[in-house]
């Protein structure tokens, strides 16, 4: 009842405020508000800025109209109430006249473009509210004078001054209130008088609602109308653009179509002359391909051969069927085949075996006559010898699989064998220098384990992930060189990144030395510190790898080739392999770069004391 009780107001409201044009529903507007029902956010933005362009100059002159009336009044002020006069003037030109000045200079900022709308109805109250006053000011029994300018402001509000619909009301409606309050609370007016007024002010503001309602209509309309005209003069545009271009793409295709028939009539003739030499060497071709070509009919029959295969022996093959050549066990799905591609449904080669017991694969491609399958075309290739060489290569590669398996395996167990010798070994070295050489070398060799341990894993047998193998040298060397976690601090900033493993044991040993040296050298007497890595690719596609620590640093100039350690010697000489670059900065600490390209053939270096010297 309720729902029913609502719709009847709304169809009543709408017989006195449509919003859409009896024969055009494209006009789509709220029945209240007016505002656009769809594309809201677009339409009143657009709008908006129609409306108050359009309307600022009339609105503007509505302002100095009615502050001009508003003065002008005045005059009957000296006629009607003398005594008060004063008081009257005062609120004409000491309250109105400001605040409309005011008003009036605001308009001609940015920011009442943002809010006239607002401010218009302020406006339009502050008149009113000015002569309710004037009201409360006269003798009661004159007030019926100023009633009527009244009526005109609220007039004037719903329709001179440009107000939308729904402020227009909220002006009307807050006037009526407040002449109700005066009137009921302030003057005393008789009862009498005071319901005809009311209701004369009801009338009025029921009356501007609709002038307003339909002043807004239109113009919403209006603007709808110019705005679907501006898109289609703007769609009439862009297709005149793509009928002209196309029309000159047309006119080259059709230029360049012409030449390209004419050439074709060229071609054709000497094709035609060509034609039965071609025939000839298209047969002979053919025949001597080294696959057997049937065309088939729905029922199987051989309609058509390239050549007969002698390991079949009959005597006749056009007239016979394709599953008198097949084994028995192939017959039923051949014909399977054959009735799917008849039915257009696509189906992958396929592998049978014939009455000669060989293997074959055949590939059906279907011959159209418009939409509708026709024939077949069997290629049937003999794949006997394929079938053997695939498993052949096939149990080859099992083994080879299993004997690189072996070998890493092998490779890794010597590894670790030797790597626990030396561990034996280093109990009976009584010298420091030479126990440090050889934790050294026994360093180095776990650093080459722990690369192969990784490969071990891998799925690759050439590649590992570097990142990994950093941190399980890390690992290792904190651990076998008992460093204290809370003194010095190893930070590991690697790209992961696949290399290859013959770049990876070089790198290890570099890695090995560098870490090694850092922890042993660069933080003496408790001292602490932190010691970062870093590995990345960089744009040149070459490999960067630094350790960099901040301990007490080494002597500038320091020349790893001339120098008595043989460490720094191993990390020079493995840098020359790689074809890098290195660089040794002593400021902060100790900073290692080490730079060099990703694919490298491993060269021999040649020392001044040694010779040539290629360890990888």
């Amino acid at each position: 009842m309720n729902n029913k009780f609502v719709r009847k107001i709304i169809n009543f409201y709408r017989l006195f405020f449509p919003t859409d044009d009896e024969n055009n529903n494209k006009t789509k507007l709220h029945p209240i508000t007016l505002k656009f029902n769809e594309d809201k956010l677009t339409l009143e933005t657009e709008f908006s800025k129609y409306y108050f362009l359009k309307s600022i100059k009339q609105i503007r002159f509505a302002i100095c109209l009615i502050i001009i009336s508003y003065s002008i009044f005045a005059l009957l002020d000296l006629q009607l109430i003398p005594q008060v006069k004063s008081s009257i003037w005062m609120i004409r030109f000491a309250f109105f006249l400001p605040s409309s000045i005011i008003i009036y200079m605001f308009s001609y900022s940015t920011y009442f473009k943002k809010s006239y709308q607002q401010t218009l109805t302020l406006f339009i109250i502050i008149a009113c509210a000015g002569i309710l006053i004037m009201t409360i000011i006269i003798p009661h029994y004159k007030s019926y004078y100023y009633n009527f300018g009244l009526i005109l402001l609220i007039l004037f509000g719903y329709s001179f001054i440009r107000l939308n619909f729904i402020w227009s009301v909220i002006a009307g409606w807050i006037v009526f209130l407040l002449f109700e309050i005066i009137s009921y609370f302030l003057i005393f007016t008789p009862k009498d008088s005071f319901i005809m007024n009311s209701f004369i002010l009801i009338i009025v503001n029921i009356i501007g609602m609709y002038i307003s309602y339909k002043i807004e209509l239109t113009e919403r309309k209006e603007f709808l109308l110019r705005n679907e005209l501006q898109n289609e003069k703007e769609n009439k545009r862009k297709l005149e653009e793509t009928l002209l271009e196309k029309y000159s793409k047309k006119t080259v295709e059709l230029e360049k179509l012409n030449e390209d028939i004419m050439t074709e009539i060229n071609e054709r003739m000497k094709a035609e002359k060509l034609l039965d030499r071609s025939e000839v060497k298209f047969k002979t071709l053919v025949e001597t391909l080294p696959v057997f070509i049937y065309l088939i009919n729905d029922k199987g029959s051989i309609l058509y051969t390239n050549r007969r295969d002698p390991n079949f022996k009959d005597t006749e093959l056009i007239g016979n069927t394709i599953y008198n050549l097949l084994d028995v066990g192939s017959v039923g799905y051949v014909t399977e085949s054959v009735n799917k591609v008849f039915e257009k449904i696509p189906i992958n080669d396929i592998e049978v075996r014939g009455k000669n017991n060989e293997l074959y694969e055949l590939n059906f491609s279907p011959v159209k006559d418009g939409s509708r399958v026709e024939k077949i075309l069997v290629i049937w290739n003999n794949i006997t010898e394929r079938i053997v060489s695939r498993e052949r290569i096939k149990t080859a590669l099992d083994e080879k699989e299993v004997l690189l398996e072996e070998l890493q395996h092998r490779v890794r167990n010597n590894i670790q064998t030797i790597s626990s010798i030396m561990k034996l070994q280093t109990r009976f070295i009584k010298d420091e220098k030479a126990l440090e050489q050889f934790v050294r070398s026994f360093d180095r060799i776990n650093s080459m384990a722990l690369a192969y341990r990784i490969m071990y894993k891998s799925e690759s047998v050439t590649e590992i992930n570097f990142a990994e193998h950093v941190s399980n040298i890390v690992s290792y060397m904190v651990h076998s060189k008992n460093v204290d976690p809370n003194l010095i601090k190893i930070k590991n900033n690697i790209e992961n990144v696949l290399m290859n493993i013959n770049l990876i044991i070089p790198c290890s040993f570099i890695l090995t030395e560098l870490i090694s040296n850092s922890i042993l050298h660069a933080f003496p007497n408790g001292r602490s510190g932190e010691i970062k890595i870093k590995f990345y690719c960089t744009k040149d596609n070459n490999y960067h790898l630094s350790v960099k620590d901040n301990g007490i640093g080494i002597a500038d100039g320091i020349d790893p080739k001339d120098h008595d350690s043989f460490g720094l010697q191993l990390v020079y000489f493995l840098t020359c392999q790689l074809h890098g670059e290195y660089e040794i900065i002593s400021k902060m600490g100790t900073e290692f770069k080490l730079e060099f390209k990703k694919n490298i053939r491993i060269k021999t270096v040649r020392d001044v004391k040694t010779g040539p010297v290629k360890l990888f």
